[in-house]
């Protein structure tokens, strides 16, 4: 007896075929949530075209910085685009990660942007389509070490996601 939707082994290979969605951090950043600061990220496996697309990328999507990191460096270093500049951020030791001084770098920019008349949050936003919120009281700690990063699944629900960032205090 054969079950009608088993797929046979030898019956060849598989194939599988994706449907485009559309990308939704402009739509995310004008309506959903205009007076948030917005970071979306851009990795790329050629260098030449990295910062061209980050660039691209900041005013498609009218966000405010872009991660733009490369394939093979990405644990190491990062460079955040922003409409008025752009800086590498590296991992502080050879033991620690690129994540911390990326972080304080964003909080310090998120902070600015309070100041100057935006909300609390922080939406980290990807061209995959997920998006991760964090208001500031749930940013600070990322830069302590030994606390967890947090992320939002739902609107104002944050949630530990128990990654810990490397302990710098050796």
């Amino acid at each position: 007896m054969q079950v009608e939707h088993k797929i046979q082994s030898r019956a060849g290979p598989l194939s599988l075929q994706l449907a485009q969605v559309p990308k939704m951090l402009s739509l995310f950043r004008c309506e959903w949530a205009p007076s948030a600061f917005i970071v979306s990220f851009k990795l790329e496996t050629d260098t030449d075209i990295l910062l061209t697309k980050a660039r691209a990328a900041l005013q498609k999507y009218h966000v405010h910085a872009v991660v733009a990191n490369e394939l093979h460096t990405r644990k190491t270093k990062v460079v955040v685009v922003m409409a008025d500049s752009e800086r590498e951020v590296r991992k502080e030791k050879p033991d620690s990660c690129v994540e911390k001084p990326l972080v304080e770098y964003l909080v310090e920019h998120h902070l600015s942007y309070i100041n100057g008349g935006g909300d609390h949050n922080v939406i980290f936003a990807s061209d995959d389509g997920r998006t991760r919120a964090m208001d500031t009281a749930a940013i600070i700690p990322l830069v302590r070490p030994g606390h967890d990063i947090f992320s939002v699944s739902a609107p104002n629900s944050v949630r530990a996601e128990g990654v810990t960032p490397a302990d710098d205090s050796s």
